[in-house]
């Protein structure tokens, strides 16, 4: 993440882009219904139009350990990575607003 790097730009690389990998993942392994509920973030976040339309992808995305669906290995690993940056963009949003 560079300074000129504008919160479209943000959130595009470390959320927007990765899911859309993982999605090509999901439907690659035949993981239909987990296509689907990644999707429906990718929608959310096609474009990111507001922080709090952000967040409300990042909610969603971490709710996916806590819902009826099975990842493979390597789905895992990328849902994982995926959390992991969500967690990050979140923290940084949280920090601007409060300055």
């Amino acid at each position: 993440m560079t300074v000129a790097e504008t919160f479209d730009q943000i959130v595009s690389k470390g959320l927007h882009e990765p899911l859309i990998r993982l999605c090509t993942q999901l439907a690659a392994e035949g993981a239909v219904d987990e296509h689907s509920y990644f999707n429906q973030i990718v929608i959310m976040l096609n474009p990111p139009r507001t922080e709090a339309s952000v967040l409300e992808a990042v909610f969603e995305l971490s709710r996916c350990a806590f819902i009826n669906l099975e990842y493979s290995d390597a789905a895992t690993e990328q849902i994982n990575q995926i959390l992991d940056r969500a967690i990050s963009l979140s923290e940084i949003m949280s920090a601007d607003s409060r300055q």
